[in-house]
């Protein structure tokens, strides 16, 4: 069974299997600048995103969490 992560539950490095703690505070880095994206388009219902949007919306992560870091995948 896969186990489902929400970041905004747990908030301690050690709460994440399979994350570092440098994963960890990239992937928390990242998540401002993925709300000002989907603020930016004012969507905030991802079946509601063109194609473009989506692509748009994991580059903005991942150029955050490798602006910060590292990719953890």
């Amino acid at each position: 069974m896969q186990r489902k992560w929400v970041m905004s539950q747990n908030k301690e490095p050690s709460d994440w299997t399979y994350l570092n703690q440098s994963e960890y505070a990239c992937a928390l880095a990242s998540i401002k600048e993925a709300g000002e994206y989907i603020e930016s388009i004012e969507k905030t219902d991802l079946a509601e995103y063109t194609k473009e949007e989506f692509e748009t919306l994991v580059l903005v992560i991942c150029n955050a969490m490798k602006a910060h870091g590292v990719i953890p995948f």
